[in-house]
């Protein structure tokens, strides 16, 4: 009896030690090797807790076993077989949403393929050949320093060109990295804090493990294309009527294709053979796009369909002084803070819709398959001598990042760009930037919080052919989204004034074919459509007569000759001014018939 008393209360002792023992979990995270105590009565609920209480953990995560197995929080912790000692492995948990942009972004970008103009100069050595000259004294068949070829991005190479050559082609960059000695990786700049749970959240708390690293801003000294080729000089000036006919500017997104450009060693230019203008809301000094609109997505989809890929954008800005002439706007002056060729609010502008078209690289390169972008940005306005011109820029890869990170702002002051502040939501790391003082030494400045707007853009020459046989598009349809309403009457003139030219050559046109595919007057041939793109595309003439004895069009074409009997616009600018409006003679703005002075450059009326 002694005996089963002793063991009872034996029992009973280590039963209540039980209860009240505790149990150590080690915790392995990307801060290292955490110990947590929870009662060893406990379920997977308190390890969850003590670990979040820890680790100041504030998102969802999850325990993972050695076994794989995942901890469940109402599982007792005896039941699932923990032990004192017991290691785990922590891992966050996405949420939905956040998993879906991760997951879209993944796939758009694993889309994404080289250039054939970006795998046809990744196979060229890019040597720049030099002929025999005076110094040379070895014979036929053999060369020495004085005649041997240079690498693309030998200054020799860059300063025997005139203007010599400011910016290095984005495949000399390329060659020049491949040649240092050791590789060295496209150069990627994050601006985020970095997970860690070894303290509280930002701004509670930061440490050097997740804090990002301060940003030096660095004059890019290569550019992703060297030169923006308009095809037809119709193109340009048909998009700088508008501005001519109404006083307002205006944008438009430029279609093309990249090719090479033999002016630069290893040099890629864009040939612009469309400009599409989207709905837009303009005025005297600025304009306003919904970059969301499904509109700009549907016309880059029909755009593809012909070849053709977004290059760029373009906008304008353009005034009229007092004696009629383009006024000169953009123009740096040392004394005139405000000066400026590119503002702060486009380059900024530019940066984003650059992260919008990035530009694939081989993975030799960078493992993200990309980097830095080939879109461009074309600004039309007025040069010294009152002429207007095209001038093609691009925001740098710097740029694209804290863009993209969300850490610029524009300022009051169009030539120089503000650095966000850091707030409770929002870490932002110190951004500086080198210039020369007084004594031609080169220093480093914090942007605190303003910096030169140079620092964040290259420019890139612009111009067009000299021979518009070649043009892909004719201009002769109305462009879209423009106050003037298009109609079937428009498609009937078109066809009118062009029907001794081949069906094929008839339907080249940019904004026509824009016109049947997102128009609800032409859904009778938007199903057969894309058999007509790709006849343009190829220029396969049999395919497109083809296409022209469907039975869709010539239902299309019975409704285009019925829209000759109702009045219509005509495509003439010239006779779309009405009777209560005057077109002036220096700046051709239409007036109200009330005005006697033109309400942009103050010219009088005739």
């Amino acid at each position: 009896l002694l005996l089963l008393l002793c063991s009872f209360q034996l029992t009973l002792f280590l039963e209540q030690q039980e209860q009240h023992m505790k149990l150590v979990v080690r915790v392995r995270s990307p801060v290292g090797m955490k110990r947590v105590s929870v009662d060893a009565q406990g379920t997977g609920t308190d390890v969850y807790a003590a670990v979040a209480t820890l680790m100041h953990i504030t998102t969802d995560f999850r325990l993972i076993g050695r076994n794989g197995s995942v901890l469940e929080q109402n599982v007792s912790l005896k039941r699932a077989g923990i032990r004192n000692g017991e290691i785990f492995v922590l891992e966050t948990v996405k949420s939905a949403v956040e998993l879906e942009r991760v997951s879209m972004e993944r796939k758009r970008l694993q889309q994404l393929d080289l250039d054939p103009v970006d795998a046809k100069l990744m196979a060229q050595d890019g040597k720049v050949q030099r002929k025999r000259g005076r110094m040379c004294q070895h014979g036929d068949g053999t060369q020495c320093v004085n005649c041997i070829a240079l690498e693309p991005y030998d200054p020799q190479v860059l300063n025997s060109f005139d203007p010599p050559i400011k910016f290095l082609s984005f495949h000399s960059y390329l060659k020049k990295i491949q040649h240092s000695g050791k590789f060295t990786s496209l150069p990627e700049l994050t601006c985020r804090l970095k997970e860690c749970f070894g303290h509280n959240p930002w701004p509670q708390g930061i440490c050097s493990q997740c804090q990002p690293s301060a940003v030096v801003l660095k004059r890019q000294t290569y550019r992703h294309i060297d030169y923006v080729e308009f095809e037809s000089a119709e193109t340009v000036n048909e998009f700088i009527n508008s501005w001519r006919s109404t006083g307002l500017q205006r944008c438009g997104f430029m279609f093309g294709q990249y090719s090479e450009y033999e002016q630069v060693p290893l040099g890629i230019k864009a040939v612009v053979k469309a400009i599409y203008e989207p709905k837009q809301t303009d005025g005297p000094l600025s304009f306003d796009v919904d970059l969301e609109n499904d509109e700009i997505h549907r016309v880059e989809e029909i755009a593809k369909e012909m070849g053709l890929e977004p290059v760029g954008w373009i906008f304008t800005d353009l005034e009229a002084d007092k004696r009629g002439n383009a006024k000169y706007k953009r123009y740096l002056n040392a004394e005139d803070n405000k000066s400026h060729v590119l503002s702060a609010e486009e380059v900024l502008n530019a940066a984003l819709l650059q992260h919008r078209h990035p530009n694939a690289v081989a993975h030799t390169f960078t493992a993200m398959g990309f980097h830095g972008s080939k879109f461009a940005t074309v600004v039309v306005t007025a040069n010294s001598d009152g002429d207007i011109v095209p001038f093609a820029y691009q925001a740098t890869t710097q740029a694209m990042h804290l863009m993209r990170d969300d850490i610029l702002r524009p300022s009051t002051i169009p030539s120089q760009v503000a650095v966000k502040q850091s707030s409770d939501e929002c870490y932002v790391p110190d951004v500086f930037f080198t210039e020369r003082d007084e004594y031609g030494n080169e220093v480093k400045r914090k942007a605190s919080p303003l910096f030169p707007v140079e620092y964040l853009f290259v420019d890139l020459q612009a111009g067009g052919k000299t021979n518009d046989a070649t043009a892909t598009f004719s201009s002769s349809f109305p462009v879209e989204n423009r106050r003037e309403k298009r109609t079937l009457s428009h498609v009937n003139e078109l066809l009118k004034n062009s029907a001794k030219n081949p069906f094929l050559e008839q339907m080249s046109d940019f904004h026509l074919l824009l016109f049947l595919a997102l128009d609800p007057q032409c859904s009778a041939v938007q199903e057969t459509l894309p058999v007509l793109l790709n006849a343009i595309k190829s220029g396969d003439s049999e395919t497109a007569d083809v296409w022209a004895q469907s039975d869709e069009w010539a239902t299309m074409k019975l409704l285009i000759d019925a829209s000759a009997l109702q009045p219509f616009a005509p495509l003439s600018s010239s006779s779309v001014s009405s009777a209560s409006e005057w077109s002036c003679r220096h700046c051709t703005l239409r007036n109200e018939a009330s005005r006697t002075v033109c309400s942009a450059c103050g010219g009088h009326r005739q």
